[in-house]
């Protein structure tokens, strides 16, 4: 074959990978947006439109920090004043070294709020895309000369979340292409080896098929895959696609440098260790667990430097610029960590945790360029004498471990991953894939590629000898592996490593396979065949992922949404933002500003654990509802799930007291069944107990017994319908007004209500005299009566009745608010 037909062919495949590079990106966003899960706001409309929001808690949380970040000249804060409100801190109570996030306390400083356990660099990237410039340095150095700008309006605040709750439908897409790249890269690699080892021209049409087959195969597997289709669909604006789409960029450019043509080229080298180390502190300063997958890569590069590679003819790889890359990967990530773990609260509160971004992350990265400095600084004593260069960081590592909290930090840190800790295990994404339902609950968040998975990694095993670019995924696969089969939410991590594995296979094959049928053009033929059957192979590992697409294209008339289910919660959440926007963020409009107002209390709201993001969002009100769960205190996520199930009216109020609520915020039974298995309580068996509970009263449900008045000391504000819980209410804690009947056998109260919908409530409380009591008989009530009252109020009437006669009495706002006692006749 003439050179000119090389090039040709060589110029033909690379436009190829090109082309079905771009295909696999246009195809996983397709997918992403085909299975957008959000809500309409007009309720009738759909997720196409531009009424629609998310009701994703994280995305809403990132969205609010967008937002004051925006106003904050592009800033991102560390500390929320809305967070765990009336929380106090304890500083000699355990955590102090933050190991275990169950031992973690709130702090709480008096003039910013609570720390915020997510590290910055996501929002700050988020928010200079947003605003499209990077954040003010001008501001930065002289925040008194620049304060925030006024308040966002309803409008931009819609457009901010929309756009958090769009970008990872576009990371994912960039995560397929890269997937695909990686994958078509390592495949030609091993092709050429083996043509090479067989006597056949390893620049000839094998790799450009096995290049193609091996990115179709993994692109469109990934973009299938569910795990991350979960995290990177329309309307989940988390930052997990980030996360996804910078592990695999930094295995990629590892797996490139480890190449043993690639690692002798210092120059090279050190440019790569240095982008792999940026995506490193990226991830760790966008999500701190994210050092699980760094650690990962750091020991490829001890095994790449301690272990002999060889060709199969026997002949030595050298690996005369991994030190340089891997000093190169450390400096580049303390360079980018630095700056957040300085900034970083727990830093001073929680010093050695490995759960929160602090002191640890620099440790970890000072000790892994300690292993390899060595090796950069002498290298000819320490290629000599490797296991002796290596003394020194294992011996400094050994004592770190055992003289220092390091340890209690990773047993916690173990403790959260395998989600053995009290809030990490009842959460839904900490679920574990098996055992107990079987292979669904896998099969269905990796694929069923994840069933020969081992056999090729065992392949890898025995091949990595002649080809340590397959190490960084050797030992990120089954690590990955193992973390998905324990919390689910890892399957996201999963699905890059193991599409990329099983894309190199398959393109391995396929490139054998036309090499054996190379001679005049059948090569083409048989690349086209093969990568066609390998996009068919890729999409029918995740059967799950394409029923839902066809459901949700199918049914895209039915407002957009595949499932009747999906339609009732879209309908309850636009109704909940609705409530929140309309009737509560006049209470808070104020309080979410960057610069705090001691002078004006903020109003705390209590409500459902996973509602808290959308009240600090949506109202601008401080939260006892936090889906920060035990990250903030071990209070501020159990306190509400007390309170709603709670029996005794006085225990209830004291919870309330303590944390210093206002208002109380019910969206019908919403996470009745979580309750339960959080506090161990019989509310889902025991209607007779239910009924006692605090929630059944508020939502007047006594689940076939006759319900229970709501306690005198919550004043309903607001109610509207939601048609998937029942109703949300807003209720405000007041003293409530001491109504006394002296000598009499009864007292009772009857108000009737006027709710958002147009609908009536009815509240009704009474009184009975014992025999023998001494005294008069006394009622606590928290409505005034409306022919008092100034303001608009939901009370329609109010009626006060002594044995059986209705009493005429008018209760003043005044006594509702301090609990005066007024006289019944």
């Amino acid at each position: 074959m003439s050179s000119a037909e090389g090039e040709r062919r060589a110029s033909f495949q690379a436009v190829g990978r090109v082309l079905l590079v771009l295909l696999v990106g246009l195809f996983a966003y397709w997918i992403r947006v085909e299975n957008a899960v959000g809500f309409s706001r007009s309720v009738e409309g759909s997720v196409a439109s531009e009424d629609w929001g998310s009701y994703d808690p994280d995305t809403l949380y990132h969205a609010r920090r967008v937002a004051r970040g925006v106003r904050d000249h592009g800033w991102i804060e560390s500390y929320d004043p809305l967070l765990a409100h009336g929380a106090e801190f304890d500083r000699s109570a355990p955590g102090g070294d933050g190991g275990d996030p169950r031992e973690l306390r709130t702090y709480v400083d008096p003039a910013l709020g609570v720390p915020i356990p997510w590290p910055p660099f996501y929002d700050l990237l988020l928010t200079a895309v947003y605003r499209r410039s990077i954040p003010s340095p001008d501001a930065l150095m002289h925040p008194k000369e620049h304060p925030p700008e006024p308040p966002l309006g309803q409008p931009e605040k819609n457009r901010i979340e929309r756009f958090v709750a769009s970008v990872p439908s576009v990371l994912g897409a960039l995560t397929a292409m890269l997937v695909a790249l990686i994958a078509a890269g390592r495949a030609r690699r091993l092709s050429g080896q083996r043509s090479l080892e067989a006597g056949r021209d390893p620049s000839g049409p094998s790799l450009g098929a096995a290049g193609l087959a091996a990115a179709a195969f993994a692109g469109v597997s990934l973009a299938l895959t569910y795990g991350h289709v979960r995290y990177s669909h329309l309307g989940n604006g988390d930052h997990h696609a980030f996360i996804s789409l910078l592990h695999v960029a930094m295995l990629g450019l590892t797996a490139r440098a480890f190449d043993h043509e690639r690692i002798v080229q210092p120059f090279w080298s050190a440019a790569r260790g240095t982008g792999a180390g940026l995506f490193a502190a990226a991830m760790i300063t966008s999500w701190t667990a994210s050092i699980l997958w760094v650690a990962l890569v750091q020991l490829a590069m001890v095994i790449r430097l301690l272990v002999p590679f060889r060709a199969a003819d026997g002949r030595r790889f050298s690996a005369r610029g991994l030190p340089i890359f891997a000093t190169s990967f450390h400096k580049a990530a303390l360079l980018g960590v630095v700056p957040c773990v300085i900034e970083s609260p727990f830093s001073d509160l929680a010093p050695w945790s490995l759960v929160e971004l602090s002191w640890l992350h620099l440790a970890w990265l000072s000790a892994g360029w300690l292993v390899f400095a060595p090796y950069a600084l002498m290298p000819q004593t320490a290629v000599k004498n490797r296991l002796v260069a290596l003394g020194p960081a294992f011996l400094l590592s050994a004592a770190v471990l055992a003289l220092t909290p390091v340890g209690h930090s990773l047993t916690g840190a173990f403790s959260w991953a395998s989600a053995s800790n009290s809030f990490m295990s009842s959460i839904n994404e900490s679920r574990p894939l098996v055992p107990g339902d079987g292979l669904a609950p896998i099969l269905k968040y990796c694929g069923v590629g994840v069933l020969v998975a081992p056999v090729v990694w065992f392949g890898w095993l025995f091949a990595v000898r002649h080809q340590p670019s397959l190490l960084p995924f050797v030992f990120t696969l089954p690590f990955c592996a193992v973390a998905a089969l324990l919390q689910r939410r890892f399957a996201e991590s999963l699905a890059g490593p193991l599409s990329i594995c099983l894309g190199i296979g398959f393109g391995s094959m396929v490139g054998a396979w036309v090499a054996r049928g190379a001679a005049g053009a059948s090569w083409l033929r048989r690349g086209g065949v093969a990568v066609l059957v390998a996009a068919l192979l890729g999409a029918a590992l995740h059967p799950w992922t394409i029923r839902n697409t066809w459901l949700y294209r199918a049914n895209a008339a039915a407002g957009g949404f595949a499932f009747p289910n999906t339609l009732r919660v879209s309908k309850a959440e636009a109704a909940l933002a609705a409530f929140l926007e309309n009737q509560c963020a006049q209470l808070g409009s104020n309080a979410d500003s960057a610069v705090p107002r001691p002078e004006a209390p903020r109003p705390g709201v209590l409500a459902h654990w996973d509602l808290g993001h959308s009240i600090e969002w949506r109202a601008g009100l401080a939260t006892v509802a936090t889906n920060f769960g035990l990250y903030v205190g071990e209070d501020a996520f159990l306190d509400p799930w007390r309170f709603f199930t709670e029996t005794d009216p006085e225990a209830a109020e004291e919870i309330l007291v303590r944390r210093g609520v206002e208002y109380v915020l019910i969206d019908g039974d919403r996470n009745r069944a979580a309750m339960a298995a959080a506090l161990d309580v019989p509310i889902m068996t025991d209607p007779a107990y239910w009924r006692e509970t605090m929630a059944a009263r508020l939502l007047r449900d006594g689940s076939g017994l006759a319900p229970l008045p709501a306690p005198g000391f919550l004043s309903l504000v607001a109610a509207a319908s939601n048609g998937a819980w029942g109703t949300i209410e807003l209720y405000r804690r007041v003293e409530g007004a001491y109504l006394e009947a002296v000598g009499a056998r009864s007292l009772q109260v009857v108000a009737t209500l006027q709710g958002e919908d147009g609908t009536q409530v009815r509240w009704q409380a009474s009184a009975t005299a014992v025999p023998g009591q001494v005294g008069p008989l006394t009622l606590r009530v928290p409505y005034a009566s409306p022919d008092s009252l100034v303001e608009a109020s939901p009370v329609l009437s109010l009626e006060v009745f002594i044995d059986g006669s209705r009493a005429v009495v008018s209760i003043p706002p005044a006594a509702v608010e301090t609990g005066r006692t007024v006289l019944v006749h």
